[in-house]
Order: structure tokens, then C-alpha cells, then sequence
């Protein structure tokens, strides 16, 4: 993966979009509504969110009339209890992510009881109904074939059965992990890479920083002998504007996101002069120190060797020298004969 150098502008920089809902905020269930997401600066994409997760892919639009402003559309076909909720959106400019819009609540009430009037009106109780139907048909038909394809192909299949059913019948995703490499400390100007890790079968994932994305989704990658998928972002040179409050999460289908993982604090240093803490930290300063004092205390013993030699050799007589017995003679003493009185 080749490293990615990130752009942003400080918070407040871009202002915020508008978020309306077309034909309102309150509507009965099963009605479609449309979310038109606005900037008055140029977007490159769009992304809506409920309760501060995405919930709909990037949209990208045109300007309007020939001037700067942007505009996406969010459709959802028919809404219920589960499309209920707060929205926001956010817009990406060529320098980084906006701020998010102010939130807008999604209301929705049982079926008008009024009757409807004028020749437009439908019975969407009706057609519902006959979606709901289908949906199950295909859905029983899908899992038909994941059974049979199980029971005929077992081993070139078995992962793939396994990752539907789990997802089919398990409840919310679970959380990431979230680390970073080398570590959430880091001095100025190194490098460091934020990891998020989850469940096989992911999709891609996805990165803030303080509650903001400020990362491109990014595709999985399998670790070699690891269950599960991963993403890695790298950051080339972490600064004072890398530090912060970092979160990620993953989609393992599509509008199926899990919960944000625990928060990272990753913090951007000077040289540190500080000794660290825990077992394996070592105080160098304190250890070169004690370096050069032995150092110096083997040199004082040596150059103290060196005089005491030099002094010694001064004081010993230069003139032949007295045999005694244990040492050899001087050159040309004759050796003494056996048996000699």
C-alpha cells in the first residue's frame, strides 16, 4: 500500500451542509422519503449518517444552476421503525471532510387514517405487503441454494456458508480492534500505522479522527495465518495536526456497519528527555554515564600504571648485576660446575 499524505482543513474551515427531507421529517410508515444533502462550496462526495453512523454509500452531484453549491439525494424507497432516527450528513472537499449538518429527525407515524384523496393515491399497505412477500421468496430461495451448494461443494464452500449464516442470524457486528504501530506515542516526524482488525468476510473499513472521517475507505487485507481481515492506514510523518482521538469500524455488507471500535489517543512528541516507564524502559542518559566514569577510572589506573613503570625504571641501577642463585647469569659469566666447593 503505498502511504497516502492527508490534507485537512482545521475544524471550521468548510462550513457546514444543509439537510432537508423531501416531502418532511414526519411521515407514515411504508412512505419513501429523500434526503437532499447541500454545500455551498464544491463537494466531491456526499455521505449520510444515522446516529453518527454511515448508513448510505457516497453520492456525488453536479453544481447547481452553473455556481459552486453541490447537492446529493439519499432515497429510502419505504421508511419504518428502523429508518427512524437523526440524520447528518458530511461532504469531502479536495482538502478533507466538512463538519456534519445539523441533525434532522426522522419521524415516522402508523398509517394515515385519513383517507387519501385525488386519483394519484395508492394503497402502499397493499404494496408492501407484496414486497415483504417476494422478499421472503428469494430470501427462502437464497438459502436454498447456499444449502445445496454446502452439501455439493462442502470444501470449496464450507467459509462461505458459514460467514451468511453467522451474519444472517447473529446480532449487531462487534467491535474492531484498534491499535497503532509502533505505539499511541509518537515523536515527531516518524512515521506511525493505525491498525483496525475484524471478523472475516469484511468488507472495508473506515477511520475518524474526533468523531470525523478523514480517512478513504479502505479494501481489506488478510494477514497470512490469521482468521479475520485488517486494514492498515499509514500516516508517513505524524505532526501536532496527526494527534487525536481516533475510532474505526468496518462494513461486512452492504449498509451493515458494526459498532465503532474503542477510542485510540494518539499523541505526537518532541525528543523525549523523559525516562520511560515499565519494565523494559531504560534510562540511557544514566547508563552513559556510568560508562564514562568507568571509563575514565580505567584510564586514571592505566596512565598511573604508566608512571609508577617510568619511576621504577629511573631508580634501577644501570651496571652489571649480582648473581644469585635462582636467576640466570649475566652473558659471558661461565656457568657453575657440578660438584664445585
Amino acid at each position: 500500500m503505498e502511504p497516502e499524505i492527508l490534507l485537512c482543513f482545521l475544524p471550521g474551515a468548510l462550513p457546514k451542509p444543509s439537510l432537508r427531507a423531501e416531502p418532511g421529517p414526519l411521515l407514515p410508515r411504508g412512505r419513501p422519503v429523500t434526503f437532499l444533502c447541500s454545500s455551498v462550496v464544491w463537494a466531491q462526495s456526499f455521505l449520510l449518517e444515522k446516529d453518527g453512523r454511515p448508513v448510505h454509500p457516497d453520492q456525488i452531484s453536479g453544481p447547481q444552476d452553473g455556481s459552486q453549491r453541490t447537492q446529493a439525494t439519499f432515497n429510502i424507497p419505504a421508511v419504518s421503525e428502523d429508518t427512524a432516527g437523526n440524520y447528518t450528513c458530511v461532504y469531502r472537499h479536495v482538502y478533507g471532510w466538512s463538519e456534519r449538518s445539523e441533525p434532522l429527525e426522522l419521524q415516522v407515524t402508523e398509517e394515515d387514517a385519513t383517507p387519501p384523496s385525488g386519483p394519484a393515491s395508492r394503497d402502499y399497505t397493499v404494496e408492501n405487503s407484496i414486497r415483504l412477500g417476494l422478499a421472503g421468496v428469494v430470501l427462502l430461495i437464497l438459502v436454498a441454494i447456499l444449502m445445496e451448494a454446502g452439501l455439493s461443494q462442502r470444501s470449496n464452500n464450507m467459509e462461505v456458508s458459514e460467514e451468511f449464516y453467522s451474519f444472517l442470524f447473529a446480532g449487531p457486528l462487534p467491535k474492531p480492534s484498534f491499535f497503532a504501530m509502533p505505539g499511541p506515542v509518537i515523536p515527531w516526524g516518524r512515521p506511525v500505522t493505525l491498525v483496525c482488525q475484524g471478523p472475516a468476510g469484511v468488507h472495508s473499513f473506515y477511520l475518524e479522527k474526533d468523531g470525523r472521517p478523514v480517512y478513504p475507505y479502505e479494501k481489506r487485507a488478510s494477514p497470512g495465518g490469521m482468521k479475520g481481515t485488517e486494514a492498515r492506514f499509514l500516516f508517513p510523518v505524524a505532526s501536532e495536526v496527526t494527534a487525536g482521538s481516533y475510532r474505526c469500524l468496518y462494513e461486512q455488507a452492504p449498509n451493515s456497519w458494526s459498532e465503532r471500535s474503542e477510542p485510540l489517543e494518539l499523541k505526537v512528541r518532541e525528543e523525549d528527555f523523559t525516562s520511560s516507564s515499565g519494565p523494559a524502559s531504560r534510562d540511557y542518559t544514566v547508563e552513559n554515564s556510568i560508562r564514562m566514569g568507568l571509563a575514565g577510572v580505567v584510564l586514571l589506573i592505566l596512565v598511573a600504571i604508566l608512571v609508577e613503570a617510568g619511576l621504577s625504571q629511573r631508580r634501577a641501577p644501570q651496571g652489571p648485576q649480582e648473581y644469585t642463585q635462582g636467576s640466570p647469569p649475566e652473558r659471558g659469566t661461565p656457568w657453575p660446575q657440578m660438584g664445585a666447593a
